[in-house]
């Protein structure tokens, strides 16, 4: 897969994005997956782009250590600092930059002791992590059709656009233009007869009478738009989508490994199979809120009348998303319990 990547040391300027599954289905509609680095002030533009599916780290899960260490060594800086004017768009830009960035890394630094005054007092991260956010860089996996992308582009590029974004809107370009798309639907297909016990756990087996959970069944695991599992690595249909959900839920903290640092092992199969139960069954208890969203990124190319009608198989034209097929996808809630009509 390919990378386009931005890092000014001097500035704290980190910018990443990341092919990392590029698919097209059949019928021509092609589905891509990032994995995104940019600032964290330009988050909230990010999530505006509802027909993406967005898994997102937490700074509620990633130590205050390491956020504080990160302040305290390349806290985010602006691209460039514009004079103000009336309006969303600032004004010409402002040459002398070093005074207006030496004001931020102050505040960074006064943010840093007062957090590290919070640690010392045995405040959890939960709390102290939201006043290093400003100066942070957020990691996001992205999963968008060719079409919206496009429209992302055609938004965030503009010159009107926060120029943060326009840098990251490039680097997805870049990426992109890089990346060819990998046609599913012409593996050949796994050895038939095979059982997935623990897909099915957590699977509606009433959707469609379960005439899709036959079809599915005769996928073979390189038909799927899976990110973080390579090919060479995807032996069995339920290995690989255990796998992709497990990794695409990691960048919760940040890694795709299973370490407290960033080694480059990969999580093991035993790993992610107990994160994968986590997520859709916590404590194995059904009333437990789930933590579904990192099943919206793997993707099945087929069309909809496979699942003989189920109102929807998810955001993406072409494509069934893995979360349509989950027990329980929206957590359910006892408005009975307070007073209010089902």
């Amino acid at each position: 897969m390919t990378a386009a990547t931005y890092f000014d040391r001097a500035t704290g300027d980190h910018y990443k994005a990341e092919v990392v599954e590029h698919t097209r289905s059949r019928y021509g509609d092609e589905q891509v997956t990032f994995d995104l680095e940019y600032p964290a002030f330009v988050h909230p533009e990010v999530m505006t782009y509802a027909s993406a599916e967005r898994s997102v780290a937490s700074f509620r899960a990633i130590p205050s250590v390491r956020l504080l260490k990160r302040v305290k060594e390349t806290p985010v800086l602006p691209l460039v600092w514009l004079e103000n004017q009336k309006g969303m768009q600032g004004g010409a830009e402002i040459v002398d930059r070093e005074p207006l960035d030496e004001i931020v890394r102050l505040m960074a630094d006064c943010a840093v002791a007062g957090c590290e005054e919070l640690l010392a007092r045995k405040v959890h991260k939960q709390h102290l992590n939201r006043y290093l956010v400003p100066w942070l860089t957020m990691k996001t996996v992205f999963t968008t059709s060719k079409r919206m992308l496009g429209h992302l582009l055609s938004q965030r590029r503009h010159p009107k656009a926060q120029p943060e974004f326009q840098r990251l809107a490039e680097l997805m370009l870049q990426a992109f233009r890089g990346s060819r798309p990998r046609a599913l639907g012409e593996t050949l297909p796994e050895t038939p007869g095979r059982r997935l016990p623990l897909l099915y756990k957590y699977m509606d087996g009433n959707l469609g009478d379960g005439a899709w959970v036959r079809r599915f069944s005769d996928l073979d695991p390189c038909d799927l738009h899976a990110p973080f599992v390579p090919l060479d690595q995807r032996q069995t249909l339920e290995q690989t989508v255990v796998q992709s959900v497990a990794r695409c839920a990691r960048v919760s903290y940040e890694k795709h490994d299973a370490t407290g640092e960033k080694t480059g092992r990969l999580s093991t199969l035993e790993e992610d199979a107990e994160l994968f139960g986590t997520l859709l069954m916590p404590d194995d208890d059904p009333t437990e809120p789930k933590h579904i969203a990192p099943t919206g990124h793997v993707l099945f190319a087929e069309p909809s009348d496979w699942f003989y009608g189920v109102p929807t198989v998810g955001k993406f034209p072409g494509f069934v998303q893995f979360r349509k097929l989950c027990k329980q996808e929206v957590c359910e809630f006892d408005w009975a319990a307070y007073g209010v009509e089902p």
